[in-house]
């Protein structure tokens, strides 16, 4: 017989045995698991359970430890393994470990056997994967909760830590708040419930931060130039770098030398631009991938010589406000910034060729949206800009006093599957409220862990479902 120690042993061993076989007919890659849900069940009881995942398709499964649970298979995509469990009536409480094999490896699960009146864990939300760093609230539903607290929770690896439970009186929802240090131990993790009346053990997956961008410099090239460029951001280590086709999937853009910094602060590389493209309206996506995710960054393909903006920060003031606003682009040396549109008046700037700096003043009397509470709808005017060898402009938004507004989203894309942080640019953003503040209208996509870093940045953290249309 099995200690419970020994079976997590083996659940975590399995879990973290993920690779991929080459054979004749391609790449199969080996099965990964996020967990089972239900993650834990009563005596005697028939339980239908979900293991998500990927690389699934054709799993059979088997279990270890004491007699009582039978497992069937009803249905196996590359995606997830539908299960139905028979839990017998005399089956000893505690845990089982469920393994799944496809032709390509095994991977396992922890399910967790209690007796009449134990925990029943059903769902986790968001997804527990866990990022260095990043603290995560987790919303466990189920039955039998009430009267846990973070005295009947613990986590396996150094640097996790339950900083908190609260159970509803129903016993249907267990907060748990998780405070994850930067070194957090990586891999898979376990998150162990247990209480008098039995248990249950939630996979955790810790994963280093995604890569996340600042800033490129430059965020423009001509037609038929060689540009190094830098990118500055975090968690840069090893990345990968592509760069999307562009319009009418022209292409004409190679990317050579990319070199990261130890750190992750930095990353090099040389942009070199086919001289028979033509300028492009909508800018190119910089792709900087890592073990760990994706983010990406704007590049514009611009004509020789002529003025491009291709950002401004922040993109936004209120009536009464001056702001100093910075202005990214190419070929601005030798321009200025054109007359003022209405309700602004412009003060000192500076230009250099690739960005320059302007101090905006919003009228007193601008009128703008007062709907703030509904969503603003911004007074937008364009802040001009012109050279000897052309001219170009950029919105700048009036909203009103104290009304936060969103100008920009960094990434603005994310692949199915990916937990990551998202960064929203804009004004009045420091009274976001933390944890709930920000969301997104699709069912697929939880967000959790909002955050204001300042007046201009909120941070948060997405986690795309694996079948987010």
């Amino acid at each position: 017989m099995r200690s419970r120690a020994q079976l997590r042993s083996v659940t975590l061993a399995l879990l973290a045995s993920v690779v991929c076989t080459v054979r004749l007919a391609g790449a199969i890659c080996a099965p990964s698991a996020l967990g089972i849900f239900p993650a834990s069940g009563i005596v005697g009881t028939s339980v239908s359970a979900t293991v998500p995942g990927t690389g699934l398709a054709g799993a059979t499964a088997s279990v270890f430890g004491e007699p009582g649970l039978a497992v069937t298979v009803q249905n196996a995509t590359d995606l997830a393994v539908s299960l139905q469990l028979q839990i017998a009536a005399d089956a000893v409480p505690g845990e089982r470990i469920i393994s799944l094999t496809t032709p390509a490896g095994t991977v396992a699960v922890s399910f967790t056997v209690n007796p009449v009146g134990g925990p029943i864990v059903a769902d986790v939300t968001p997804t527990p994967i866990v990022t260095q760093g990043f603290d995560i609230d987790l919303a466990i539903s189920g039955q039998n909760l009430a009267g846990l607290t973070a005295a009947n929770l613990s986590v396996t690896g150094t640097g996790l830590t339950v900083a908190g439970a609260i159970a509803q009186p129903d016993g249907t929802l267990l907060d748990v708040s998780l405070d994850v240090a930067p070194d957090a131990s990586l891999g898979t993790q376990a998150l162990i419930i247990d209480s008098s009346v039995g248990g249950a053990i939630l996979q955790l997956r810790v994963m280093r931060p995604a890569p996340t961008i600042t800033e490129v410099l430059p965020g423009a090239g001509e037609v038929g130039a060689t540009v190094p460029i830098t990118i500055t951001g975090a968690n840069l280590q090893g990345a990968a770098l592509v760069i999307t086709s562009g319009e009418s999937n022209q292409g004409g853009v190679t990317i050579s030398d990319v070199v990261s910094s130890t750190d992750g602060a930095f990353l090099t590389a040389t942009l070199t631009i086919d001289d028979s493209l033509s300028p492009e309206a909508e800018p190119r996506l910089l792709i900087v991938t890592t073990e760990s995710g994706q983010t990406t960054t704007e590049f514009f393909i611009v004509a020789p010589d002529v003025p491009t903006f291709t950002s401004i920060r922040p993109g936004a003031g209120e009536p009464g406000e001056t702001v100093t606003v910075e202005v990214r682009g190419a070929n601005l040396a030798g321009g200025t910034f054109d007359a003022p549109p209405a309700n602004l008046t412009f003060g000192a700037s500076t230009v250099l060729d690739d960005r320059a700096t302007l101090e905006v003043t919003v009228d007193p009397g601008a009128v703008v949206d007062a709907n703030c509470a509904d969503g603003v709808t911004p007074v937008v005017r364009q802040i001009g800009f012109t050279t000897p060898s052309g001219s170009t402009t950029i919105p700048f938004s009036l909203v009103p006093v104290d009304c936060p507004f969103v100008s920009a989203i960094r990434p603005p894309f994310a692949n199915r599957g990916a937990s990551f942080a998202i960064l929203l640019d804009g004004v009045n953003l420091s009274t976001v409220i933390p944890g709930t503040g920000v969301d997104i209208d699709h069912n697929a996509i939880v967000e959790s862990n909002a955050m204001a870093l300042d007046d201009r940045t909120v941070r948060a953290i997405f986690d795309v479902g694996i079948n987010a249309n």
